[in-house]
């Protein structure tokens, strides 16, 4: 048996020698923290069945389809790393992204030390994960199952997932806001063969642990696999965290999850709205170069601004989520419609105590009160949020 299973590591040491590109300029180190809430989970998959090749005839003699031998019974030490391969878009309206991402794991099992055979059992065990809060189908991709230490016994497998995967997002600073990204991933002992025939979890206890990698040779905990820009965003850094809790049921849920810090790129909505509201906001105070016996010229034109800003809240609303609470852009344009009401009932009053008075004059002077105190409390006003935002 053992003159069978003679180290060849010039055949099956295959780790991989290149890791791609340099990480994203905005790529911050990992923090590892937390103690998580307890969350159950479902498995389902239709993804088909790839078949490996068939075992060699030392593989009849042990059962790989269970998980590897461990001094004591501990769990089985699982490292892992993870790869951004690309985040295709973040929307705000749906309040989701599209995420595709892989897990890499490595494992020892001591049933493979010496390993000769040029393929592996078909029935071998390995480690998986599951992708939590997506909407609609998960695209999972099981990339590679390799021995990369025969002596050792030391596996690796690389798993892909692609999905839409929900965004909650904090919108009251909008379109000035940062948003937190969780993406969060959890396996009970989760476990796929080989040949992808059988898989499952554990419904009580816990067959490995996962933690972050340790050997340079196995790479880097965070790697980056694309040019790490995102419509309508900017990405500021991405964190991973793990986390591990014990069920009332009996088993032991770890969870892996990735933190991405997001800053909405404003200047589309500053072009579309912030400055044509601004503008509008600014014209409001224009009627009063009109006499102030044009009643009627001074309320179409107040009435003409009051449609265009009710308007522009039609504009916002289409691009954002249904949200039970007022915007920073809702606000400014309640402000103005406040604006072009109070400029209307000032209108009609500066007109009747004209008539009133017989004064046109002291009339004109009231109005110019009115119209710079409205102008000196909008500026304020602005200012007030302008500092909001920072």
């Amino acid at each position: 048996m053992n003159a069978r299973r003679k180290s060849r590591d010039s055949l099956f040491s295959r780790i991989d020698s290149t890791e791609g590109p340099a990480p994203h300029p905005h790529v911050a180190r990992p923090s590892f923290e937390g103690e998580a809430d307890s969350s159950d989970t479902e498995y389902v998959s239709d993804r088909p069945r790839a078949h490996a090749p068939e075992a060699s005839p030392a593989a009849a003699e042990e059962d790989y389809s269970l998980p590897p031998p461990t001094d004591n019974s501990l769990p089985i030490p699982v490292a892992f790393r993870v790869t951004l391969l690309n985040i295709a878009e973040v929307k705000t309206k749906e309040q989701t992204g599209v995420l595709r991402c892989g897990f890499v794991f490595y494992w020892n099992d001591r049933r493979l030390a010496g390993w000769t055979s040029a393929s592996l059992p078909a029935s071998l065990w390995g480690p998986e994960m599951n992708l939590q809060h997506t909407r609609g189908p998960v695209a999972v991709e099981y990339e590679q199952f390799a021995l990369i230490h025969a002596p050792t016994g030391r596996l690796k497998r690389i798993i892909n997932y692609e999905a839409t995967v929900g965004c909650p997002m904090d919108l009251r600073s909008f379109p000035f806001d940062y948003q937190t990204w969780v993406v969060d991933f959890i396996t009970i002992s989760h476990w796929r063969l080989l040949d992808e025939r059988h898989h499952g979890s554990l419904p009580s206890g816990q067959s490995y642990r996962l933690f972050p990698v340790l050997h340079e040779k196995e790479g880097a905990l965070l790697h980056v696999f694309f040019h790490g820009r995102i419509d309508e965003w900017y990405w500021l850094r991405w964190t991973v965290s793990t986390e591990e809790h014990r069920n009332i049921a009996g088993f032991v849920a770890s969870n892996v999850k990735l933190t991405f810090v997001l800053q909405r790129r404003f200047f589309f909505y500053v072009y579309k709205v912030v400055v044509p509201l601004s503008f509008m906001s600014t014209a409001c105070f224009l009627v009063h170069v009109l006499p102030i016996d044009a009643v009627e010229a001074r309320l179409n034109s107040i009435f003409t601004l009051f449609i265009a800003a009710v308007m522009m809240i039609y504009v916002i609303a289409d691009a954002l989520p249904r949200v039970d609470h007022l915007l920073k852009s809702d606000i400014s344009i309640f402000m103005t419609l406040s604006i072009l009401i109070w400029l209307g009932i000032e209108s009609w009053g500066v007109h009747s105590l004209s008539s009133l008075l017989h004064s046109p004059e002291s009339a004109r002077h009231v109005d110019l009160v009115f119209g710079v105190s409205l102008l000196l409390f909008n500026l304020t006003f602005d200012r007030t949020q302008a500092g909001k935002r920072l």
